[in-house]
């Protein structure tokens, strides 16, 4: 993979932002706040091309709240999975279960980042 879309989180999400632009890769980013390096207008417009979607831990803050600490506005969850196009693969962690749910009825791949042991809290 060598294009990503990096939506919503906090510093994490910017440090991976910084880290993938910095490795070579392709990101762009939305719900990030005032994160000027990659900055999409629209999640549509982010995941655009994206041959990999990376949501944030945890993917949702509440009631189908995508968590977008950092941005100024509040988006549904809704709004990033309606853009997600059918072979999309959508790194994501403790998806509710309606979230799961919606994504397996579209047939979009994802992996739960937060099962691995590297985030795991010892």
């Amino acid at each position: 993979m060598d294009t990503f879309a990096v939506i919503g989180g906090d510093l994490r999400q910017i440090c991976l932002t910084e880290a993938l632009i910095a490795d070579g890769y392709e990101v762009s980013s939305f719900a990030l706040g005032k994160m000027p390096t990659a900055a999409a207008k629209t999640a549509s417009e982010a995941i655009s091309g994206a041959e990999c979607i990376i949501l944030p831990l945890p993917t949702e803050s509440g009631d189908g709240v995508l968590n977008a600490p950092l941005s100024d506005e509040q988006f549904r969850v809704r709004t990033i999975t309606d853009c997600l196009p059918e072979n999309a693969f959508v790194c994501l962690a403790r998806p509710s279960k309606q979230l799961a749910a919606m994504l397996s009825e579209k047939g979009i791949e994802t992996a739960d980042y937060s099962e691995r042991e590297e985030f795991a809290v010892l």
